[in-house]
């Protein structure tokens, strides 16, 4: 008998356990956290660095693909292995999917 967990499967079962034991979704997911505080700040979590860095634009690599955010005027006020805050004028924030 052959039982594939694939990626999923895999995800459905976290979130059962996560729904079912009332635990924090953090636990058990590697998911990029994004903080926004109005249209001035954000802050990414769980990130796997920057891949571009322009004044207009920012693109947050994460487990998943990426984050871009878009703006005005943006400045990266922390980059850390925690955490990034981006301030600026932010516009727009989509993913891209690897």
């Amino acid at each position: 008998m052959n039982i594939n967990f694939g990626g999923g499967c895999l995800s459905r079962i976290k979130d059962i356990l996560v729904d079912k034991l009332d635990m924090p979704y953090e636990l058990l997911n590697d998911d990029v956290k994004l903080t926004m505080y109005g249209k001035k700040r954000i802050i990414i979590e769980r990130h796997k660095g920057i891949a571009v860095y322009r004044e207009d634009q920012v693109k947050i690599a994460y487990s998943g693909g990426m984050v871009c955010i878009s703006g005005k005027g943006m400045t990266i006020k922390n980059y850390g292995k925690d955490d990034i805050i981006i301030d600026g004028e932010l516009c727009g924030v989509t993913y891209e999917e690897v």
